[in-house]
């Protein structure tokens, strides 16, 4: 799903990603609590697997117990990466009738996207294997992790960032859980930087193109306070976010912005209304603002 938004795909191309990803995790094994996954030759845990995490060799998944298919799981889940994805995607490609046209096409423009991933040090930063570090531990022991994109083409760079913050996130989120009635964590502030590119997407510059957001960040915003997780967005156009970022956003900082929607959009947020003429200096005031000017509006300020 968060490939799918990044690229603002349809349906149609969430559906042939999702279909192609499961068939990987079967054939696999990672999905250690499916029945499909049982009845295979996975089914049972492996005399390599025994030796490494210390279970017993031949047993049947469904014998463990949830914590240990869950070790089971991270650790056949090392042997796949988006370059198996990408084959297993390119595999349906081939095998679709050349007068499949909406098909191919959809399929296409999922191939395109993910392609990068397979070539050069994309490939080699988020390949399979061993090695690798957990993401919820890049910022240890500092407590503060910048995560730049750099070179990679937008799309790239709003798949990955969202990667990383979904999994930050869900992992703030479960250690949260499990602590409750003992000791505290830590507040976890994740902040977006050109936040309208990694949570609404990049846009593929068709007429059609629309900004859309993928319910897991709406999700996160929403939530994101009962854990003790703080989330914040950075980005020139704030009607390029969705609804559900901007209603849970309680403290903003507003700089000039001269598309009237961005305007329109702040003032209600700031206690004015967009409407009739009582409050259009205060738009007339946010597009002329001048350098180094913000307004900023606490949720719990009335100023």
């Amino acid at each position: 799903e968060l490939f799918v938004n990044a690229g603002r795909m349809g349906e149609r191309q969430h559906g042939f990603m999702r279909r192609a990803l499961r068939q990987l995790y079967v054939r696999y094994g990672v999905l250690t609590s499916d029945p499909e996954v049982w009845a295979g030759s996975l089914g049972k845990v492996t005399d390599d697997e025994a030796l490494l995490l210390g279970l017993i060799a031949g047993t049947h998944l469904s014998a463990l117990s949830r914590a240990d298919r869950q070790r089971l799981a991270v650790e056949r889940s090392k042997d796949i990466d988006i370059t198996l994805w990408y084959k297993a995607l390119k595999d349906v490609y081939d095998h679709l009738s050349a007068r499949d046209a909406t098909n191919k096409t959809a399929l296409d423009g999922v191939l395109l996207r993910i392609e990068p991933f397979t070539q050069g040090e994309l490939a080699a930063m988020y390949g399979r294997g061993e090695g690798a570090i957990p993401i919820e531990d890049l910022a240890l022991p500092w407590g503060v992790a910048v995560l730049e994109g750099g070179e990679m083409e937008e799309y790239s760079k709003a798949v990955m960032l969202g990667l990383v913050a979904w999994h930050l996130y869900t992992d703030a989120v479960v250690r949260r859980r499990e602590s409750l009635g003992g000791t505290g964590q830590s507040p976890m502030t994740i902040l977006f930087e050109e936040g309208n590119k990694v949570i609404a997407g990049v846009s593929t510059g068709s007429e059609a193109d629309r900004p859309m957001s993928t319910e897991i960040f709406q999700s996160m915003f929403r939530d994101a306070g009962k854990y003790n997780i703080y989330l914040g967005v950075i980005a020139q156009s704030p009607s390029e976010l969705p609804p559900g970022i901007l209603s849970s956003c309680n403290n903003l900082m507003i700089g000039q912005l001269k598309n009237p929607k961005d305007r329109d959009l702040v003032l209600p947020a700031i206690g004015k209304s967009e409407k009739g003429f009582y409050y259009v200096d205060y738009a007339n005031y946010i597009g002329r603002m001048p350098q180094g000017t913000m307004i900023c509006k606490l949720g719990v300020s009335m100023d």
